[in-house]
């Protein structure tokens, strides 16, 4: 994995952590939207982790299939 893509992959999954925070927070009437962002439940965290994770392998298999190097 190069560099780009594991940075691209970062920026992507923190903008999808954020974003998910600002719509559990717009939704269901949460007060408190920086609780959301660093310390989500547990279950919420791992469905977070897992998605990034996917961003992960989806930047990685779309850079190998573009990039001959």
């Amino acid at each position: 994995m190069s560099l780009k893509t594991f940075l691209l992959g970062i920026g992507f999954g923190l903008a999808f952590w954020i974003g998910a925070s600002a719509v559990e927070a717009f939704v269901f009437n949460q007060d408190n939207f920086f609780t959301l962002i660093f310390s989500p439940d547990q279950n919420e965290f791992a469905i977070r982790i897992w998605i990034i994770v996917l961003i992960f392998i989806v930047l990685t298999g779309s850079s190998k299939s573009q990039s001959p190097d």
